[in-house]
């Protein structure tokens, strides 16, 4: 942290008697007090703007809590400044707060294009107003191509997370082409970060990722802790099993890992022993995942036994496939092996009637149960009949419903509504705390 101003200018309270005394309340405070506050606010806002507006009123707010107004940037396909103003004056000053960078590529990483005059303006103009720019107004100026993106990581040696969103990118090369870029980008973009603890990286369904780019990326990154990846898909589907199965080594090499996520891909068609020596994987996030068939999910599932203790599923399901058959038809001797389970996180599947929590009632050490997307009585009634009278989970601590408009609709017949009050009186008797997540007009609402 640093110790005085930077030489950027920020504005200053207005000289009224009212900011005045509360200006001098702020410096009546504790160092300490100060920077939970600005903590707290940090947590409350949406948007890092607002927070870096309270905190640069006060030069003595913004040297207690410059640490912690830098520890994450956000770079947007152009740069605000010049490359050259920000290596040369910006990061070397703030660099090493920097924890945590988004970033979301420009076209650049497919191809050279020239800086418009327009850039060209702006930049030139940037650098004469350099000390009007603030960390999180990092907008559309010159691109961020992949040289530029690497200039930059090189002034942040305490960088512990990155996230690249490829979503919105668009493009007129093939699936080919941007993967033969990203096939020499992503792993050279990693290479000087051993340090890296978590990595994020989405791709849209249109353009998903070919999993052979993402090995070579996980070989430089050996301290990783978390992984997020989303829209996968194999070049050859010929290849898939092979691929699937040379990544879950890859993931499995990763001795520090203890988080997984996977988002939207179109896989699991691999051996599930190839995975299961990813017994240190701690969090497991499987949603909308395409092809992740019941039988299999368990399977995969229960490979990440025995440290595994939180898990958010979901399962995307094709009512023309017999996959929600497969569901239902399962017999209660499937049941997810997962005896150290302590939070389980569900999505409703409407095409499965019975429920699929039922699948995790051997779950004894469950502690935190959240069930999202409820919208019909009957699956209401099951979970209640499930939790209440079959007595399964008394040992929760915790239980979090959310009620679709269907479902709150329907409470107000007698009959629903004292199903509800079973389940409430049944959660008091037992120390269970009870959240009902129901949308009415249009807002959501805990009861």
């Amino acid at each position: 942290m640093e110790s005085g101003r930077s030489s950027v200018k920020y504005p200053q309270p207005t000289s009224t008697t009212s900011s005045k005394a509360a200006f001098n309340h702020f410096d009546c405070l504790p160092d300490e007090v100060i920077l939970v506050i600005v903590e707290d606010l940090r947590r409350d806002f949406l948007e890092p703007s607002s927070l870096l507006s309270f905190a640069t009123v006060n030069q003595r707010i913004y040297n207690i809590c410059h640490a912690i107004l830098w520890e994450e940037i956000h770079l947007s396909r152009l740069l605000p400044l010049s490359l050259e103003n920000l290596t040369n004056n910006i990061l070397p000053k703030h660099g090493h707060c920097i924890l945590s960078i988004k970033i979301e590529p420009s076209k650049d990483w497919f191809r050279a294009s020239p800086k418009s005059l327009r850039q060209k303006n702006y930049i030139k103009a940037s650098q004469t107003n350099s000390n009007k720019w603030s960390p999180h107004t990092l907008k559309r100026r010159e691109t961020l191509s992949p040289e530029n993106v690497t200039s930059i990581l090189t002034y942040c040696p305490n960088l512990q997370k990155i996230s690249l969103d490829f979503q919105e990118l668009l493009s007129r090369r093939t699936f080919e082409e941007i993967s033969a870029a990203l096939d020499v980008h992503l792993p050279a973009l990693v290479s000087n970060l051993s340090q890296l603890c978590h990595l994020e990286i989405k791709f849209s369904l249109e353009l998903p990722m070919q999993v052979s780019c993402i090995i070579k990326t996980l070989s430089n990154l050996p301290d990783l802790k978390s992984l997020s990846l989303s829209n996968l898909s194999s070049a050859n589907e010929e290849n898939e099993e092979s691929e699937m199965n040379e990544l879950g080594k890859s993931i499995s090499n990763l001795k520090k890992l203890d988080k997984l996520t996977f988002f939207g891909i179109t896989f699991l068609n691999c051996s599930y022993l190839v995975w299961s020596t990813s017994s240190l994987i701690k969090e497991l996030e499987i949603i909308d995942c395409h092809e992740f068939r019941a039988l299999k999910a368990i399977e995969f599932i229960n490979s990440f036994t025995p440290n595994l203790i939180k898990l958010s599923l979901q399962f995307i399901i094709d009512p023309w496939d017999d996959n929600f058959e497969e569901l239902n038809n399962l017999n209660f001797s499937h049941y997810f092996n997962l005896p150290f389970l302590i939070e389980l996180i569900l999505w409703d599947t409407i095409e499965c009637e019975m429920g699929y929590f039922n699948y995790f009632k051997s779950s004894l050490n469950l502690k935190r149960f959240s069930y999202f997307g409820l919208k019909t009585i009957l699956k209401f009634n099951l979970f209640v009949k499930f939790i209440c009278i079959d007595l399964n989970w008394i040992h929760l601590k915790s239980i979090t419903l959310q009620i679709l408009p269907e479902l709150t609709q329907q409470f107000n017949n007698n009959h629903n509504n004292q199903v509800k009050d079973l389940l409430i009186e049944f959660c008091n008797k037992h120390q269970i705390q009870l959240t009902l997540l129901m949308c009415e007009d249009d807002k959501w609402l805990k009861d």
